[in-house]
């Protein structure tokens, strides 16, 4: 007899609706241990087994679930031969099966799945076992993996609730600092009471001391003072280099401070013997301010305030050709022996009369001015 004769062709690319009749597992009730030989084919070639297993399901007449796992005969898995040893169990109710195939997995990865059927004769003459039962070969294999999984479930769960509690923790402590304005919140009012950054730009209105800002849009609040992106240091910083005086002496430079009034740059260079003043800009509009008006402005401790209050006044003229008079007056600036910069236009001509302030023609009106100048006063440090 040829070997390969006892072997049962599966052919593994049948389709799932093609069912491959195996006689030699058709059987009477009560049989026990019917070693079936089969040969797995891809099409005409066979099928290699190797680090493959094979698993056996079926559905019985009763449509009781029977699952036996593992080959038996192995000794030419290459060649997609093996046997299986068929459990009682598989032939407890007569009739044919409902469903049934046998299974190719690698690890837990499914390969193939190929239909098979076959039938159990009704035994007359013997006593069975008629309390059909759920048969799994591999059921300890199947408990031990399902909990192995569940552990690794019960694992992942835990660690997902503890870090749900972790979140809820940060989530409580961020709310807390926001009920208690630990946290800046959108508008809401809050204070600030540490040293804060900003490297971009801040919109909108600043009020009080505005410390190390290297550079500000122009203020039109006179008294708003910063520093500007020319100078590019702050506005008391200790600078190197040397300036030339008014009176066309070059001194070495040690501090500068910078403030904005009325749209007007006033810059002040300490020099070992003296401070450098310079003004520039454009005067922003506005109308005649004869007396001084404080700019709540002071010098920083490193600029050297006068002996003497001093006063740099740049002359200038206002009127409309043709149907105003050009009256003559000056921009202002008064730094007193204390460092407060006071400001006012001033007019100069000699017909000004301050006791008819009311005169319309006594009334200067200043709109976007350029101004200039510039001038030194003595000091020691």
């Amino acid at each position: 007899m040829d070997i390969s004769q006892k072997f049962v062709q599966i052919n593994t690319e049948l389709s799932t609706d093609q069912a491959t009749v195996v006689n030699a597992m058709s059987g009477r009730q009560g049989d026990n241990k019917r070693e079936v030989f089969f040969q797995l084919k891809d099409g005409q070639f066979p099928h290699n087994l190797s680090g493959q297993d094979v698993r056996l399901v079926v559905k019985d007449a009763k449509g009781v679930l029977k699952v036996l796992s593992g080959m038996n005969n192995v000794s030419n898995l290459a060649l997609g031969r093996f046997s299986m040893v068929i459990p009682w169990n598989f032939y407890q109710a007569a009739g044919d099966i409902l469903d049934g195939y046998l299974q190719v997995t690698e690890g837990d990865k499914v390969i193939s799945t190929i239909p098979i059927h076959y039938t159990v004769y009704t035994n007359q003459g013997t006593f069975v076992q008629t309390d059909d039962k759920v048969f799994l070969s591999d059921v300890q294999t199947l408990v031990d993996d399902i909990n192995s999984r569940f552990k690794g479930a019960t694992q992942n769960l835990e660690a997902m609730e503890t870090a749900t509690k972790l979140l809820q923790q940060a989530l409580d402590n961020v709310t807390a600092q926001i009920n208690g304005k630990g946290l800046a919140s959108k508008g809401d009012d809050n204070t600030f009471t540490g040293s804060n950054t900003f490297t971009n730009p801040i919109k909108g209105s600043l009020q009080g001391v505005a410390t190390n800002a290297l550079s500000a849009n122009t203020a039109n609040d006179p008294n708003a003072a910063h520093v500007t992106s020319r100078n590019d240091f702050s506005n008391y910083k200790q600078t190197f280099g040397t300036i030339a005086l008014t009176e066309g002496i070059s001194r070495n430079l040690m501090y500068t401070f910078d403030a904005i009034l009325w749209g007007v740059h006033v810059t002040f260079y300490q020099t070992p013997i003296g401070v450098q003043i310079y003004v520039n800009g454009s005067l922003s509009e506005r109308d005649s301010s004869w007396d001084w008006q404080s700019t709540g402005v002071s010098l920083n401790n490193n600029i050297n305030p006068p002996l003497t209050d001093y006063i740099i006044a740049v002359s200038a003229a206002s009127g409309v050709v043709g149907y105003s008079y050009r009256l003559s007056f000056e921009f202002q600036v008064k730094v007193t022996t204390t460092g407060n910069i006071l400001i006012r236009l001033f007019r100069t001509d000699t017909a000004y009369d301050p006791g008819k302030q009311d005169d319309a023609w006594g009334i200067v009106h200043v709109k976007n001015m350029n101004v200039e100048g510039a001038a030194f006063y003595p000091s020691f440090v």
